[in-house]
Formats: structure tokens, sequence, C-alpha cells
């Protein structure tokens, strides 16, 4: 039993949703078979230890039926059943938690009733909670169109066919509005995670459908609603990279509604800003790498960086990286050692020292910065591959070319070997090897022959970790090279 879909669910379970399932349970018009509420109580016990052995089958098999011979079809029926109440509660919790999709169902059934007066009251209650949202985003309008369509519903039986006494004030306009600002903001998302993937990754997604859609409006229609409008620019922006108006639009519009935004959009918002100036420091524009900095700083005094209760160790690694890339060490320093605590438990030292190391890289303290990566214990693939390239910097910058040269052919073994890395990373840190391969072999000749072919194949690489140390490294070569 220990190994179920039922105890997998419950895992997932807070211990006040336990509590809440176990009346649910209990209830007769929910639950009527005495043995089900058995099966809670049991596993109850054990709760949240559901790795324990009491749960293995024949035990709780025992417990229910006392003294009886153990049949595993009879337990696995139960299983069933409480996993099926288990869904069933987690439906009614999701449905009675939104209360204005709850309150308009209700005002459904009641004019399906005849309850027409109390229908009403509802239906204006609906209204009162809709326009207590403080963010109008697609969920706002979707509640106004429902609302509405009930509300003429009722108006509809109110007044047995005469239109004249409600068909009027735009009631028809103002519903119609409310579903397409629903609509767009639902595809101007999809729109913006489109262009993101196509961009991230070089898929070739066909952009027509949703071009045809957002163009059938013009940009007063956008205007006309805060968040419409900066999902507009933000696909304006994503879409026309060169035109960097489409930005700082966004920008200005998300600081100046910043206040009264939902934290799923304002997190996402802010994300494609980010990764816009990524992708514009990448190219060369060094202003936004000064952008990027601000957009995180930002971030950190809004919070807007927490998943659940943490910090992501991504966020951690690129707000250090780049506080170095701008030269702010005082502030990554302190960023470093004052958000530590913040992080996942389970990456918290393994990114702490990362990050220190880095610190201590941009810093020129090699000694140090060894000390830091040796600390680096985690098998997260993307952090133990960015330690090791990390070494192979400071080998580098040491002469310790012995060293060098040993890690680099164990980093060509693993990531010809690697079939679980994304191909876009692979090739991200690949290139960094094989580019400071042939840096390192460049040192030993006198002639700067070759020097200005890595310098092209660095800049026509738009992704490589390390890039702009790397072309530093090259501009020193040819440099003494000429001398």
């Amino acid at each position: 039993m220990i190994k179920s879909n039922l105890l997998t669910l419950l895992k997932t379970f807070s211990p006040q949703e336990f509590k809440e399932f176990g009346e649910f349970v209990s209830s007769p018009y929910h639950n009527k078979n005495s043995k089900v509420t058995a099966l809670y109580n049991v596993i109850k016990k054990c709760y949240p230890d559901l790795e324990s052995t009491s749960l293995e089958r024949e035990k709780v098999f025992n417990r229910i039926y006392h003294g009886e011979e153990f049949r595993d079809s009879t337990l696995r029926l139960l299983m069933f059943y409480l996993y099926e109440c288990a869904r069933q509660f987690l439906l009614f919790k999701k449905i009675t938690k939104d209360t204005i999709y709850s309150n308009i169902m209700l005002a459904y059934d009641m004019i399906d009733r005849d309850m027409l007066r109390e229908a009403e009251k509802i239906i204006n209650e609906s209204y009162e909670m809709i326009n207590k949202l403080n963010l109008k985003d697609e969920n706002y309008f979707w509640y106004k169109y429902l609302n509405d369509s009930e509300k003429l519903a009722l108006h509809d039986k109110l007044y047995a066919g005469r239109y004249e006494k409600y068909m009027t004030g735009g009631v028809i306009a103002e519903q119609a509005k409310n579903l397409t600002d629903s609509y767009l903001l639902r595809i101007l998302r999809l729109y913006t995670t489109v262009l993101n993937i196509n961009t991230m990754y070089k898929t070739n997604f066909d952009l027509k459908y949703f071009k045809n859609i957002i163009s059938a409006y013009t940009i007063g229609y956008y205007k006309d609603t805060p968040l419409l409008e900066m999902y507009f620019y933000t696909s304006c922006m994503l879409e026309n990279p060169d035109r960097e108006e489409n930005y700082f639009l966004l920008k200005e519009l998300l600081f100046k509604a910043q206040e009264d935004m939902g934290g799923e959009t304002l997190t996402d918002l802010f994300i494609n800003l980010e990764n816009y100036c990524v992708r514009k420091g990448r190219s060369g524009i060094k202003k936004f790498d000064k952008e990027l900095f601000e957009i995180y700083k930002i971030e950190i005094d809004m919070k807007i960086y927490m998943h659940g209760k943490y910090m992501l160790p991504y966020f951690y690694k690129s707000a250090t990286a780049t506080a170095l890339m701008v030269n702010e060490f005082e502030w990554a320093e302190k960023f470093v050692e004052d958000y530590k605590k913040e992080l996942v438990p389970e990456y918290r030292e393994s990114s702490y020292f990362h990050c220190l190391s880095r610190i201590h890289i941009a810093k020129k303290n090699y000694d140090k910065a060894l000390e830091c990566l040796s600390k680096v214990k985690s098998d997260e693939i993307y952090l133990k591959t960015e330690t090791k390239l990390l070494f192979a910097y400071i080998y580098y910058e040491l002469g310790i070319d012995d060293s060098l040269s040993s890690l680099l052919d164990t980093m060509r073994h693993f990531f010809k070997n690697d079939r679980f890395m994304a191909d876009d990373r692979k090739n991200f840190y690949w290139d960094f090897i094989k580019i400071l391969n042939k840096l390192s072999a460049a040192k030993f000749k006198s002639s700067p022959a070759g020097l200005f072919e890595i310098k092209e194949l660095i800049n026509s690489k738009e992704k490589l970790f390390l890039k702009n140390w790397l072309l530093e490294k090259a501009n020193e070569l040819e440099n003494n090279a000429g001398s």
C-alpha cells in the first residue's frame, strides 16, 4: 500500500487539508462506506509519515477487518474509494475557494428554480465581489461576462421577453467587451510564451494565428485596459527586439501599476523584462546589463522572486552574476550573505559557495575562489557543470595547464555521453569548453594567427557561458602576440 496513488496524493496534503479531508470522508453525504472511513483513520495514525511500515497492506487490512483472511482485492477497492473521495474533496475545496465563480453558479441554479429575487440578490453580491478585485485580469473580465450572462437570463424571466425593459444601456456591448478582453489577455499571454520558446529553443511555431487576432484591434483598444496594454507591449518587445522603445514603455507601465498587480502576473511581466535584457546584453548592448541589474533589485525589494517560501537557486545565481557584470561587488557580497537563508534548503550551501566563488573570481582572489568551489556539493546538473567550468576559468588564469587540460578533457567526455541536459543549455557550456581549449593552445604560439577566428567564433555565439571573459582572454593573447 505504501507505493500507491492514494498515499502519493495524501502526501501532498497539508496538516490542515488532511484534517478537513477526514471531516469530508466522515460525512455521510460524501461517503456512506464505514470501511473507507476506517481506512482513513488507519492512515491518520501514521500521518505525516506515510512511508511507515505500519501501512503495509496486510497490517492495514487486519486493522480494518479484524481476524479475517487477507484479501488484496478488497483492500485495493477500499483504497480506490478513498482515492476517489480525495479527488472529490480537492474539487469541492477548489470550487468553494473561488467564491465569485461559486456565487455565479448559485445564481444560475436559482434562476433555473425560478427563485428570481434570490438570484438577483446573489448576482448583485457577485458584482460587488468582482469590483473589489484589484487586478483587472482575464479572470476579472471572465467573471463579469458570466455574471452579465446570468443577469440577462434573470431579466429574460422577469420581463417575459419584453426586451425593451432590459436590452438598453449597452448591456450586450459591455458583455461582448468583457468576453473579448478576457480572451485577448489569454491570447497575449500565450503569444508571449510562444515568442519566448521560439527564441530560447530555436523552434518555429507559426505566429500567423496570433498576429491576425492581435492586429484586429487598434492600439487605442489595448490602451483602455492597463493589463492588456502591458501584454500588448510585451508581445511587441519580444516580436521586434530591435525596437527598444517597447521595453521602456512596458517598464514604465509596469512600474506605475505594480501595486495593483497580482503576484503571478507581476512575476510573469518582470521575467519578460529580464529575458529581454539578457538577450540584448548578450548581443553586446551594455546598457541592458545595467537595466537587468535594476530589474533584479526591484524584484528583490518587492519579493517577486519568491517561489512558494523560497528563492530559487537560478535567481540567486543570476542576480549575483549580473551584479558582478556591472561591477557592483559590494552589492553582490551583501546579497549573497543576506539572502542565503531564503534559498531552497536542498541547494542552499552549494548555491551559496558557488556564488561566493564567483565574487572572489571577479576580485581575482583565486585561492579563496578555489576553496569555495571545493565546498560545492550538489548533484544538480547545471550547478555542478558551472562549478567545474569555474575551476577551468581559474586554472587558465593561474596557468595551471595540466589541470586545465585534464578537466577540459573530462568535460568533453561528459557532454559527449550526457543524455539529460537540454541541447540549448548543453551548447551554452560545450562552446565554452571548445573555445577555452583553443585559447589554451593559442597561449603557446608566438603568432596571432588563429586568434581572429577564435574571436569571430566567440562573437558568433549569442548564448555562451562567460562570453565576455573569453573575449577578454582572446584580446589579451592577440595583444601579447602582436607586441
